[in-house]
């Protein structure tokens, strides 16, 4: 489960950063996280410390909620007991 939550949020974040049409060099510059961790990120290769979430977050211009959070525009869906802020679609209960 929690590599499906890395991956997701790694997802996001690209998702975001190329709706913005940034680069990773960019994004690593305006949030103050380095390229290498960012592209970690981005292929679900490693999770997110939180304090690097809150920075990427605030470089993207999102909240931290609307970052994690799935989001339908993007084709993400929530994990189980995750509800997206943006299109209101909960997640399910994993299958055992």
């Amino acid at each position: 489960m929690a590599d499906r939550i890395a991956a997701r949020f790694g997802h996001r974040i690209a998702a975001e950063r190329k709706r913005r049409g940034l680069s990773v060099v960019a994004l690593a510059a305006g949030s103050g996280v380095g390229r290498t961790i960012i592209r970690n990120l981005e292929t679900g290769q490693k999770g997110c410390h939180l304090d690097s979430a809150v920075l990427l977050a605030a470089a993207l211009g999102i909240s931290l909620d609307g970052l994690s959070g799935p989001c339908e525009r993007c084709g993400d869906h929530p994990a189980a007991g995750w509800t997206c802020n943006a299109c209101g679609v909960s997640g399910e209960d994993p299958q055992p």
